[in-house]
């Protein structure tokens, strides 16, 4: 064994670090990792040339490749769905495992604030294996942008209180073993109620939304959106209900009202969004009410004089109509156009109506 040490360090100082690498790899560090990988496939003191052979050759691959891959593993607590499922190439969602159980548990002395949570059989294990460039970051600090990304995405799709746990990232190549990171604050999706549930057309619906929600809140998307995607998240994140609240309805406006100065906000808010709204939340005459009260209310609590009762008693229904609205205008025959244009065309639409109302053909 010493004597393919002794080798495996020679080859290692004849090609040494990985170039444009990000970092500086001295070629001991190179060889012990090349020499630990090849303990982990033989499992054996003894010498296997064969196992020898296609460690070294797949060091020379991995050191040829222009990109990196971080794999981060995320515990999905409060959800639930009919099947595994994939938002992306690189993203997959599944129920945990045996195996995630055994390579993820909390250990029992646990030096950290934020710790591993404990990880039991009714939970769902959220898997990235997220591909950047070599000689940039990108892949490493990927996970705490891509928790948003994929929090905002189950939040826009169903209501609930689902959140994402970092429980272990680091890279995927045995190579590039330069530590690993885990914990930090839970990303939420949502706060209070029932566990985040998606059947079948939830998980279509959430896939269809993935791609749209990154790239809104990473700047290549229709910017308009971005303001009420984000409200939407931040919500889940606060702890005060009126502080939730005050969010939605401010993404709200962003959507009904981007046209409008303050004198005009609150009766094209509640005009333009009752017009909106499914009609799940009632006939017309009640979701014209729902909107102005909303607006009332998230007045108030700006100013310190909304009743406690009252704010807690609309959260769910602010929050459900920002989801509504913002999904209206994330349909793929609305996706690229900007919402001014848009809610000028709901105006003229509304004025047709009522004017077929007013004046109807006998």
């Amino acid at each position: 064994m010493a004597d393919l040490g002794a080798k495996l360090k020679r080859f290692a100082d004849g090609h040494g670090g990985f170039p444009a690498s990000g970092w500086l790899s001295s070629p001991t560090d190179i060889a012990g990792r090349v020499l630990r990988e090849y303990l982990t496939r033989s499992a054996s003191l003894s010498v296997d040339k064969a196992v020898a052979r296609q460690v070294i050759q797949d060091y020379c691959v991995d050191l040829s490749e222009p990109t990196i891959t971080v794999r981060s593993i995320f515990q999905v607590d409060g959800f639930t769905a009919a099947y595994p499922f994939s938002l992306s190439d690189e993203i997959e969602v599944r129920p945990i495992s045996q195996e995630d159980i055994k390579e993820q548990a909390r250990g029992a002395l646990v030096p950290f604030p934020y710790a591993r949570p404990w990880l039991n059989s009714r939970d769902w294990i959220c898997e990235v294996n997220k591909r950047g460039p070599r000689d940039t970051f990108e892949a490493v600090n990927w996970d705490s942008e891509g928790t948003r990304y994929i929090a905002t995405t189950l939040a826009l799709t169903s209501p609930g209180a689902a959140h994402l746990t970092l429980l272990r990232s680091q890279h995927a190549s045995p190579f590039l073993a330069v530590g690993w990171k885990s914990g930090g604050e839970p990303t939420f999706t949502g706060r209070g109620g029932a566990p985040l549930h998606l059947a079948g057309q939830g998980i279509r619906v959430a896939q269809k939304l993935y791609p749209k929600v990154v790239s809104v809140l990473a700047g290549t998307g229709p910017q308009p959106l971005r303001l009420a995607l984000g409200r939407l998240i931040a919500a889940a994140q606060r702890r005060e209900t009126e502080d939730r609240l005050v969010d939605y309805v401010i993404g709200l406006e962003s959507l009904l009202a981007p046209d409008t100065d303050r004198l005009e906000t609150t009766i094209r808010f509640r005009l333009r969004g009752a017009a909106l709204l499914p009609p799940h939340f009632g006939k017309h005459r009640e979701r014209i009410d729902l909107m102005n009260k909303l607006y009332d209310v998230r007045s108030r609590a700006v100013h310190g004089g909304a009743d406690k009762d009252t704010v807690v008693s609309y959260v769910a229904k602010a929050e459900d109509a920002l989801r509504h609205v913002l999904r209206w205008f994330m349909d793929d025959s609305r996706w690229k156009n900007q919402p001014k244009a848009i809610v000028k065309e709901l105006d003229q639409r509304m004025v047709q109506g009522g004017s077929k109302w007013a004046y109807p053909i006998s």
